[in-house]
């Protein structure tokens, strides 16, 4: 292992591509925008870090090892706990409102020793940030990864490995298109969204001007930045 150094962050995503097939956001026929989707939201959430000042280390479907999703993570958290860092953080890309953390709490609970867990609303996490202290591999890749209990799980496990975790805001996830109507409706909208409402826009029925926030995205859109946002 090398010399200790300070909180990395994994960035845990399948590329566009492979996301847009593994997604049922729209129909099948609309696969291409399935796959826009993906690509509009990876973009964003690693928009969302990669000013942090923090070393970010992507996985995807071309470097992970293991079999379950468990195992991939687990795996991945290993790999940089044996570069010497403290405390790694892992998201993923299909938390929207991940632009409204507080990444300063966040990176100050990690550097006092304490895990910080932000759970999804489905019971799941979007963000779980470990203390290389916390972290027990075979514990860690066998909990109840994508099921309603693992938010649970996780906060006992942290709680055995450690303190008792700090918990962030329930966020909502994004799976199914039923998750995008969900978020339209309840979301704090943010220049960063406009790529997604503006992919939501296209085709001949809008879910935007269903739901009634034409005056919202024209809102966001007149926020965006004249210049373009970085590409992933």
């Amino acid at each position: 292992m090398k010399g200790k150094q300070g909180i990395a962050i994994i960035y845990f995503s399948r590329r566009a591509g492979v996301e847009g097939l593994h997604k049922s956001w729209f129909k099948k026929k609309a696969s291409e925008k399935n796959t826009l989707l993906a690509k509009t939201l990876i973009e964003q959430s690693f928009d969302s870090i990669q000013n942090l000042d923090l070393p970010v280390f992507h996985y995807h479907e071309g470097n992970q090892k293991g079999v379950t999703f468990g195992e991939k993570l687990a795996n991945a958290y290993e790999d940089i706990f044996a570069l010497g860092y403290e405390a790694v953080i892992s998201l993923g890309n299909d938390t929207p409102e991940i632009i409204h953390i507080d990444w300063q709490k966040i990176k100050s609970e990690l550097s006092a020793g304490r895990c910080v867990i932000g759970a999804s609303q489905r019971g799941g996490a979007y963000l779980i940030g470990l203390t290389a202290a916390s972290f027990e591999k075979i514990s860690f890749q066998n909990l109840p990864w994508k099921s309603g209990k693992l938010f649970q799980d996780l906060a006992t496990y942290c709680q055995k490995n450690g303190d008792l975790p700090i918990l962030l805001q329930a966020l909502p996830d994004i799976n199914v298109y039923q998750d995008l109507v969900k978020w339209l409706q309840d979301a704090k909208l943010h220049p960063s969204h406009i790529r997604i409402l503006q992919i939501l826009q296209m085709g001949t029925i809008s879910l935007v001007q269903n739901l009634g926030l034409g005056k919202q995205v024209l809102f966001v859109d007149q926020q965006l930045p004249a210049r373009a946002p970085p590409i992933f």
